[in-house]
C-alpha cells in the first residue's frame, strides 16, 4: 500500500498482481512525508505506516484517509482469475502451506473464494477507485499513466518471480471442469468486469 502525497496517488496493493515489484519500483519515488507498507522480505522499507499488512482495500482509505482519497489518483491491479489462482498455489507450495499439501483441484474448491480481491477496490456499486489495470498489460499501461511516476521497471524487476516453475506458465493445463466452474463462479465479477477468459 501506498499513498503518494508528493504525486498524488493511491495504491491499492492487491495479491499476486506484481504488487510487491509495483511497490518496491514506486518507493524510490516517493517524498519524506508519503506512506508505505513495504516488506521486509520483499527488500522494500517501510515508510511513515505501522500497518502490518500491506493488502489493505479501499475502505480503509476511505475512513482514514478521507482527503487523499477523493483528492489522488488511486488505482489497483487485477489479473486472470484462473492464472491467479495458480500462482497463489504455487507461491504458498514454495513456502510449505499446508493450502497447497493437496492436489490443485482441491486447492481450489477449498480456498478460492479467499483470494478475490474485489472488495479492496469494489464496493456493492461497483469499481470505486479511479483506476484498476490488468496485470496482463500493466507495464505498458503503468507507463502511458502520466500521474504515477514509472518507467517500465518492471521489464527488469519481478519480486516474488521464480516460485512458479516454467512448465506452469500455461494455466490451462491445471485445470479439470469442476476447477474451472468454481473460478468462474467465484470471480463471476472480475470475469465480467475485464472481460476475462480461461483461453
Amino acid at each position: 500500500m501506498i499513498i503518494s502525497h508528493q504525486h498524488k496517488f493511491i495504491f491499492i496493493k492487491t495479491r499476486k498482481t506484481a504488487g510487491s515489484s509495483l511497490e518496491n519500483i514506486l518507493y524510490r519515488y516517493l517524498g519524506p512525508d508519503d506512506m508505505c507498507t513495504g516488506s521486509e522480505g520483499d527488500g522494500t522499507p517501510r515508510l511513515n505506516t505501522n500497518l502490518e499488512s500491506g493488502h489493505v482495500g479501499a475502505a480503509y482509505f476511505k475512513k482514514h484517509f478521507k482527503e487523499p482519497w477523493n483528492n489522488y489518483f488511486t488505482f489497483a491491479v487485477e489479473r486472470n482469475p484462473w492464472d491467479k489462482m495458480v500462482s497463489h498455489y504455487f507461491f504458498l507450495k514454495a513456502h510449505n502451506s499446508f493450502k497447497a499439501r493437496r492436489p490443485f483441484t482441491n486447492f481450489v474448491m477449498d480456498f478460492a473464494e479467499r483470494f478475490t480481491d474485489w472488495g479492496k477496490y469494489a464496493d456493492e456499486s461497483g469499481i470505486i477507485v479511479d483506476k484498476v489495470f490488468k496485470y496482463e498489460t500493466l507495464d505498458i499501461d503503468l507507463f502511458k499513466t502520466t500521474n504515477i511516476p514509472y518507467n517500465r521497471e518492471l521489464t527488469k524487476t519481478f519480486k516474488k518471480s521464480g516460485l512458479r516453475p516454467r512448465k506452469a506458465k500455461d494455466y490451462q493445463r491445471f485445470y479439470d471442469n469442476i476447477s474451472k466452474r468454481k473460478v468462474k463462479e467465484i470471480f463471476h465479477r472480475e470475469i465480467k468486469t475485464f472481460h476475462y477468459t480461461f483461453d
